[in-house]
């Protein structure tokens, strides 16, 4: 199964448009809610090699793809519109 996977905070505006984009185009996802826990963001931003959030994902069982911030995003899922013609 292939999902989305953001890591973030709920009170990040980029961290809500990487979920809302995700929820319009009805793909799977899920979000990783840090707001309260700055140790696990930073470890997060730093296995990552990211500086802010939201950090998305792209699995497929084992595998994860760094898809990067939300405007990474926003440009994998026009990529992935334009495979689709």
């Amino acid at each position: 199964m292939i999902y989305y996977q953001i890591f973030g905070r709920a009170s990040c505006p980029y961290c809500a448009k990487a979920w809302e984009l995700l929820n319009l185009r009805e793909l799977p996802h899920m979000f990783c809610e840090m707001e309260d826990s700055p140790e696990l963001i930073s470890y997060y931003k730093e296995k990552y090699n990211m500086k802010t959030v939201p950090i998305v994902l792209r699995r497929e069982n084992e595998h994860a793809e760094l898809i990067g911030g939300c405007s990474d995003l926003i440009k994998h899922l026009e990529n992935e519109d334009e495979q689709d013609k």
